[in-house]
């Protein structure tokens, strides 16, 4: 017989519970920085919205107030946060997390705010919100949305990493903007930016401002790793000095495909290219010629990841000959030429080949382009014996039915393995499968090419994973 299920509780008895629990959670972190995550809305949060905030006062036994209050007694123990809030109006309690001074902040070195969106007259006006938390005076790695562009006060020059990102729907940050943030950020050393499309923005603060470059360079001296989503002006590289840049990772698609004298990448490849040595780019976005100039300017790329999101409105032929116009495809012939030359023992007494030092190499096709067969040949020409350095990862997903086992193929031609790993996925059915066992583990710019759907990164995976 089985034994009574016991009654629900109640909606007051769930609110002491997680009242009781928070207070133990305080007290068993003793007197230690604290990491702090905190996601939920106010309690007038879901409330029909009519222009205004709702008039309705805050429910007497809400438990947001508690809180509040409690986070707040600690709050000179905040090392890293992350606040995720749904806010209704202007009152609510949990602004005041926000509003916490700089001097009571003296551990904090990590944010991470998503919006503390809210619906009432004094957001719709613009005004800037009441936050002070982003001057903490150690604070060394903020990721936010666009709200920040608001000209929310933040201690930007103690900034080494700076993630501005915004969920897909909600369009990105004004490229102008970012040239403003960033040249506040001196000591930057890893950044990423979502930029948005003025067409396709769904909000805005205000009129878009116009594209320029400005009339110096901003000096990043620090700067070791960029990443941009999103539209990107041709000439945005430009408006950089970056002597220390080596990662670079761009995802923009294009309705059109873009040559070598329009595409933005290339132009972050022909201010950069030498330096980088680990490249990730969207190369469906790509003329082929544009596609060909990137590969032949990057002579000491260690990780490369080329990736066809299949989101533009680009024509996706099943079989696609070179020169045809219409996005860059990683053809045979292409694919060839980034491993030695077939009679070449040893790369130094071989012919010319593309990214020499190579190590690393992952690729997302959404349509027919190289083939098993071919990435077995670039294997095997990759880890040859007197091959220097080696190919050791690669990531590959198929736009096409499995006939072979890729590995098994390695191990028939007497491929020394060890050291090595690939994982090697294809599309082959009406509806995506679910995505592979392991994929959580990998990088992000692995997990965009394994993936079973195509989702790029958020902010927040992209920065702690």
């Amino acid at each position: 017989m089985a034994a009574p299920r016991k009654p629900a509780l109640t909606l007051q008895e769930r609110r002491e519970t997680i009242k009781a629990m928070a207070v133990e959670w305080i007290s068993r972190s003793a007197h230690c920085p604290m990491d702090i995550t905190l996601s939920c809305v106010d309690d007038d949060y879901f409330l029909p919205y009519n222009g205004e905030p709702p008039p309705r006062p805050l429910a007497p036994d809400s438990v947001l107030p508690f809180l509040v209050n409690l986070l707040l007694s600690v709050v000179g123990r905040w090392k890293r946060i992350s606040f995720d809030l749904g806010i209704s109006s202007p009152d609510s309690p949990l602004i005041r997390l926000l509003e916490a001074s700089p001097e009571d902040l003296p551990q904090l070195q990590d944010i991470h705010i998503e919006p503390p969106l809210w619906y009432g007259s004094e957001i719709n006006q613009g005004s800037t919100p009441r936050i002070s938390i982003l001057g903490a005076p150690h604070l060394r790695s903020l990721v936010s949305n666009r709200w920040l562009e608001r000209t929310v006060p933040a201690n930007y020059p103690t900034l080494t990493e700076l993630c501005l990102h915004e969920p897909d729907f909600r369009g990105g940050f004004n490229a102008s903007h970012v040239l403003g943030i960033l040249k506040a950020c001196p000591n930057l050393a890893r950044c990423m930016v979502k930029l948005e499309d003025p067409a396709r923005s769904t909000y805005s603060f205000g009129p878009p401002t116009p594209w320029r470059l400005p009339s110096e360079k901003i000096y990043l001296p620090h700067l070791a790793s960029m990443a941009i989503h999103g539209p990107l002006p041709r000439d945005f590289a430009s408006a950089f000095n970056l002597p220390s840049l080596r990662t670079l990772s761009i995802l923009c698609p294009s309705d059109t495909p873009e040559n070598e004298e329009q595409s933005g990448i290339v132009n972050w490849v022909r201010n950069f290219g030498d330096s980088l040595t680990n490249v990730s780019f969207e190369h469906s976005a790509l003329t082929h010629s544009a596609l060909l100039y990137i590969l032949e300017h990057l002579p000491n790329v260690v990780t490369l990841s080329m990736l066809d999101s299949g989101t533009g409105l680009r024509t996706h032929l099943p079989f696609v000959e070179e020169g045809i116009s219409g996005s860059a495809v990683i053809s045979s012939s292409i694919l060839a030429r980034l491993a030695p030359p077939s009679d070449a023992d040893c790369p130094e007494n071989g012919g010319q080949y593309l990214c020499p030092r190579l190590q690393s190499f992952s690729c997302r096709l959404s349509k027919m382009e190289f083939t098993e067969h071919d990435l077995l040949d670039f294997i095997v020409r990759r880890r040859r014996p007197n091959a220097a350095p080696p190919l050791e990862h690669v990531v590959v997903r198929f736009a096409l039915w499995q006939t072979m086992d890729v590995m098994e193929g390695l191990r028939h031609k007497g491929v020394d393995l060890e050291g090595f790993s690939a994982f090697v996925a294809y599309s082959q059915h009406s509806l995506p499968p679910p995505d592979p066992v392991g994929v959580e583990l990998m990088t992000p710019e692995d997990r965009m090419v394994a993936r079973s759907f195509w989702i790029p990164p958020g902010g927040a995976e992209w920065w702690w994973s």
